[in-house]
């Protein structure tokens, strides 16, 4: 190292063969460094080892006139400070210098903290990247050719662009293609502009399933992001999963071996069920939708519809809370026979309490037993109406005791169905 003298500027090198942080940031007190330095070294905590390493500069060495760096590195990270993400465990090769550079990166076991962006660090079992940059006038483009990563909750791949400007976010351009997901793990790769509640619903929602397709798209200003109106930008993350579970609100009937389309576009998510069951009904077509992910007071909505045998639209009555929204109308009922089956609910995530259901069954032909003190009712057709505070029958057609009759209901005023 030569300090500046006069006009010319301060210069350094350094090479190495193998050089290993950790034991150096350990010897720091030791090495004639700066005080800044030393602080530095402490509050970045920097591990890992760099191999046929060179690093030539002029200039004050923390911002450099000019500069050249090459070499390859082993297990290299830090640990996040200010807004600076930390990670560990990246390996590969560097060539680099004021104008431009290239990485690539072959790591086993990374993890990666962004605190400002995720609720918890990211894991990687294997990450690889080739990526190349220049330096703009104003900025720096970064060119992502590609970048492969796979843990035990997902595999895919990545590539795409992103320019860097000063004092903004900057802007991107990405597309990424998975094929392997674990549906049960959504929640934990949304970024915190998503709100706690929205994570908080995924993860307990999505109790099973898995994807082998999932579609990622990013573009434009990420000051704008998560480009809610679709304008100024795209933010699209779509796939199918297969063999799921998903329990949409506690309380009520899990929905079982579905096949969903699940989307996350803009601020927008929705979940479309296109297949499977609760309590023995076959589901049509089902969909929970979240239609502000920004909002702090996130409202789900599900709109779902089955078909299925009577007894079992009994059956999942009493599982659910329409039992007592009903005042136990349906409890000793038995039928048989078939049905549609329609089920609206507005839930605010945060306020579960003040839910807001409607419902119906439609009967059609059925034959339905009310209990030993009631005459056995054949050709039951018409409708049966619910929400979360009554239960009101239109007009229901029967033959009972060999004749036809009509049966119409409501809830009272004292909450009992007359």
């Amino acid at each position: 190292y030569i300090p500046a003298q006069g006009k010319r500027s301060a210069t350094g090198e350094i090479r190495a063969n193998n050089l290993y942080l950790e034991p150096l940031v350990k010897l720091a007190d030791a090495l004639p460094l700066s005080p800044e330095v030393r602080v530095n070294l402490a509050e970045f905590g920097p591990q890992g080892s760099f191999r046929d390493f060179s690093v030539k500069w002029s200039g004050d060495w923390k911002a450099p006139q000019r500069y050249t760096a090459k070499g390859g590195f082993t297990g290299l990270g830090i640990k996040s400070h200010g807004k600076l993400p930390g990670f560990s465990g990246l390996s590969g090769t560097l060539d680099a210098n004021e104008k431009s550079g290239t990485l690539a990166l072959d790591s086993h076991g990374v993890r990666a903290n962004f605190p400002d962006l995720f609720h918890e660090p990211l894991e990687m079992d294997a990450l690889t990247a080739q990526m190349n940059w220049k330096k703009q006038e104003n900025g720096l483009d970064l060119n992502l050719s590609s970048l492969s990563l796979a843990n035990r909750h997902l595999a895919g791949t990545l590539f795409g662009s992103y320019k860097m400007t000063g004092g903004t976010p900057g802007t991107i351009d990405l597309t990424g293609q998975f094929t392997r997901g674990d549906a049960r793990q959504v929640g934990r790769y949304l970024p915190l502009v998503i709100g706690q509640s929205t994570r908080d619903w995924l993860n307990t929602a999505l109790l099973a399933g898995q994807s082998n397709d999932v579609r990622l798209r990013l573009k434009g200003n990420l000051a704008d992001f998560p480009f809610a109106d679709g304008k100024r930008g795209l933010f699209e993350v779509a796939g199918k999963v297969t063999g799921g579970t998903l329990e949409y609100a506690p309380g009520w009937p899990k929905i079982e071996n579905i096949v969903v389309d699940l989307l996350f576009r803009g601020a927008r998510m929705e979940i479309t069920a296109h297949q499977g069951n609760t309590d023995g009904m076959q589901i049509s077509k089902t969909r929970a939708v979240i239609p502000d992910l920004m909002s702090w007071d996130e409202m789900l909505e599900v709109d779902g519809e089955a078909r299925g045998p009577t007894g079992d639209m009994i059956k999942f009555i009493e599982h659910s809370p329409v039992s007592a929204m009903i005042d136990d109308f349906t409890e000793g009922m038995g039928a048989s026979g078939n049905g549609n089956f329609k089920l609206k609910l507005v839930i605010p995530l945060r306020r579960n309490q003040d839910s807001r259901v409607a419902g119906s069954y439609q009967f059609v032909n059925n034959r339905i037993s009310l209990g030993a003190d009631f005459p056995a009712l054949d050709q039951v057709n018409g409708r049966l109406d619910f929400t979360e505070a009554s239960v009101g029958i239109p007009q229901i057609s029967v033959l009972a005791l060999g004749g036809p009759a009509s049966i119409s209901g409501a809830t009272q005023k004292d909450g009992g169905v007359r």
